[in-house]
């Protein structure tokens, strides 16, 4: 890899893929691997309020998960989860 890139030390090359997968350097040709965003961490009371907001809303996951910067998936997920109970 060091030859056919031209990099000078394998330090380097390391610095590189540690930043990388850090998410802080990209590449500069599109690839097939899709980036996986990650959520925030989301207490149970929040997600209770979550929930009940979406239910008093009449069901507006996409308002719920704009509003609370959650994803659409997840409102929904806790909703169906909270019915079952």
């Amino acid at each position: 890899i060091l030859n056919r890139y031209q990099i000078r030390s394998l330090s380097q090359l390391h610095q590189w893929i540690v930043r990388y997968n850090s998410g802080q350097l990209s590449v500069a040709y599109a690839t097939r691997k899709r980036a996986r965003k990650v959520g925030r961490k989301v207490a149970f009371e929040e997600k209770r309020q979550i929930t009940q907001w979406t239910i008093d809303h009449e069901y507006n996951y996409q308002a719920a998960a704009e509003k609370f910067n959650v994803s659409y998936q997840r409102v929904y997920s806790w909703v169906r989860k909270y019915q079952r109970t």
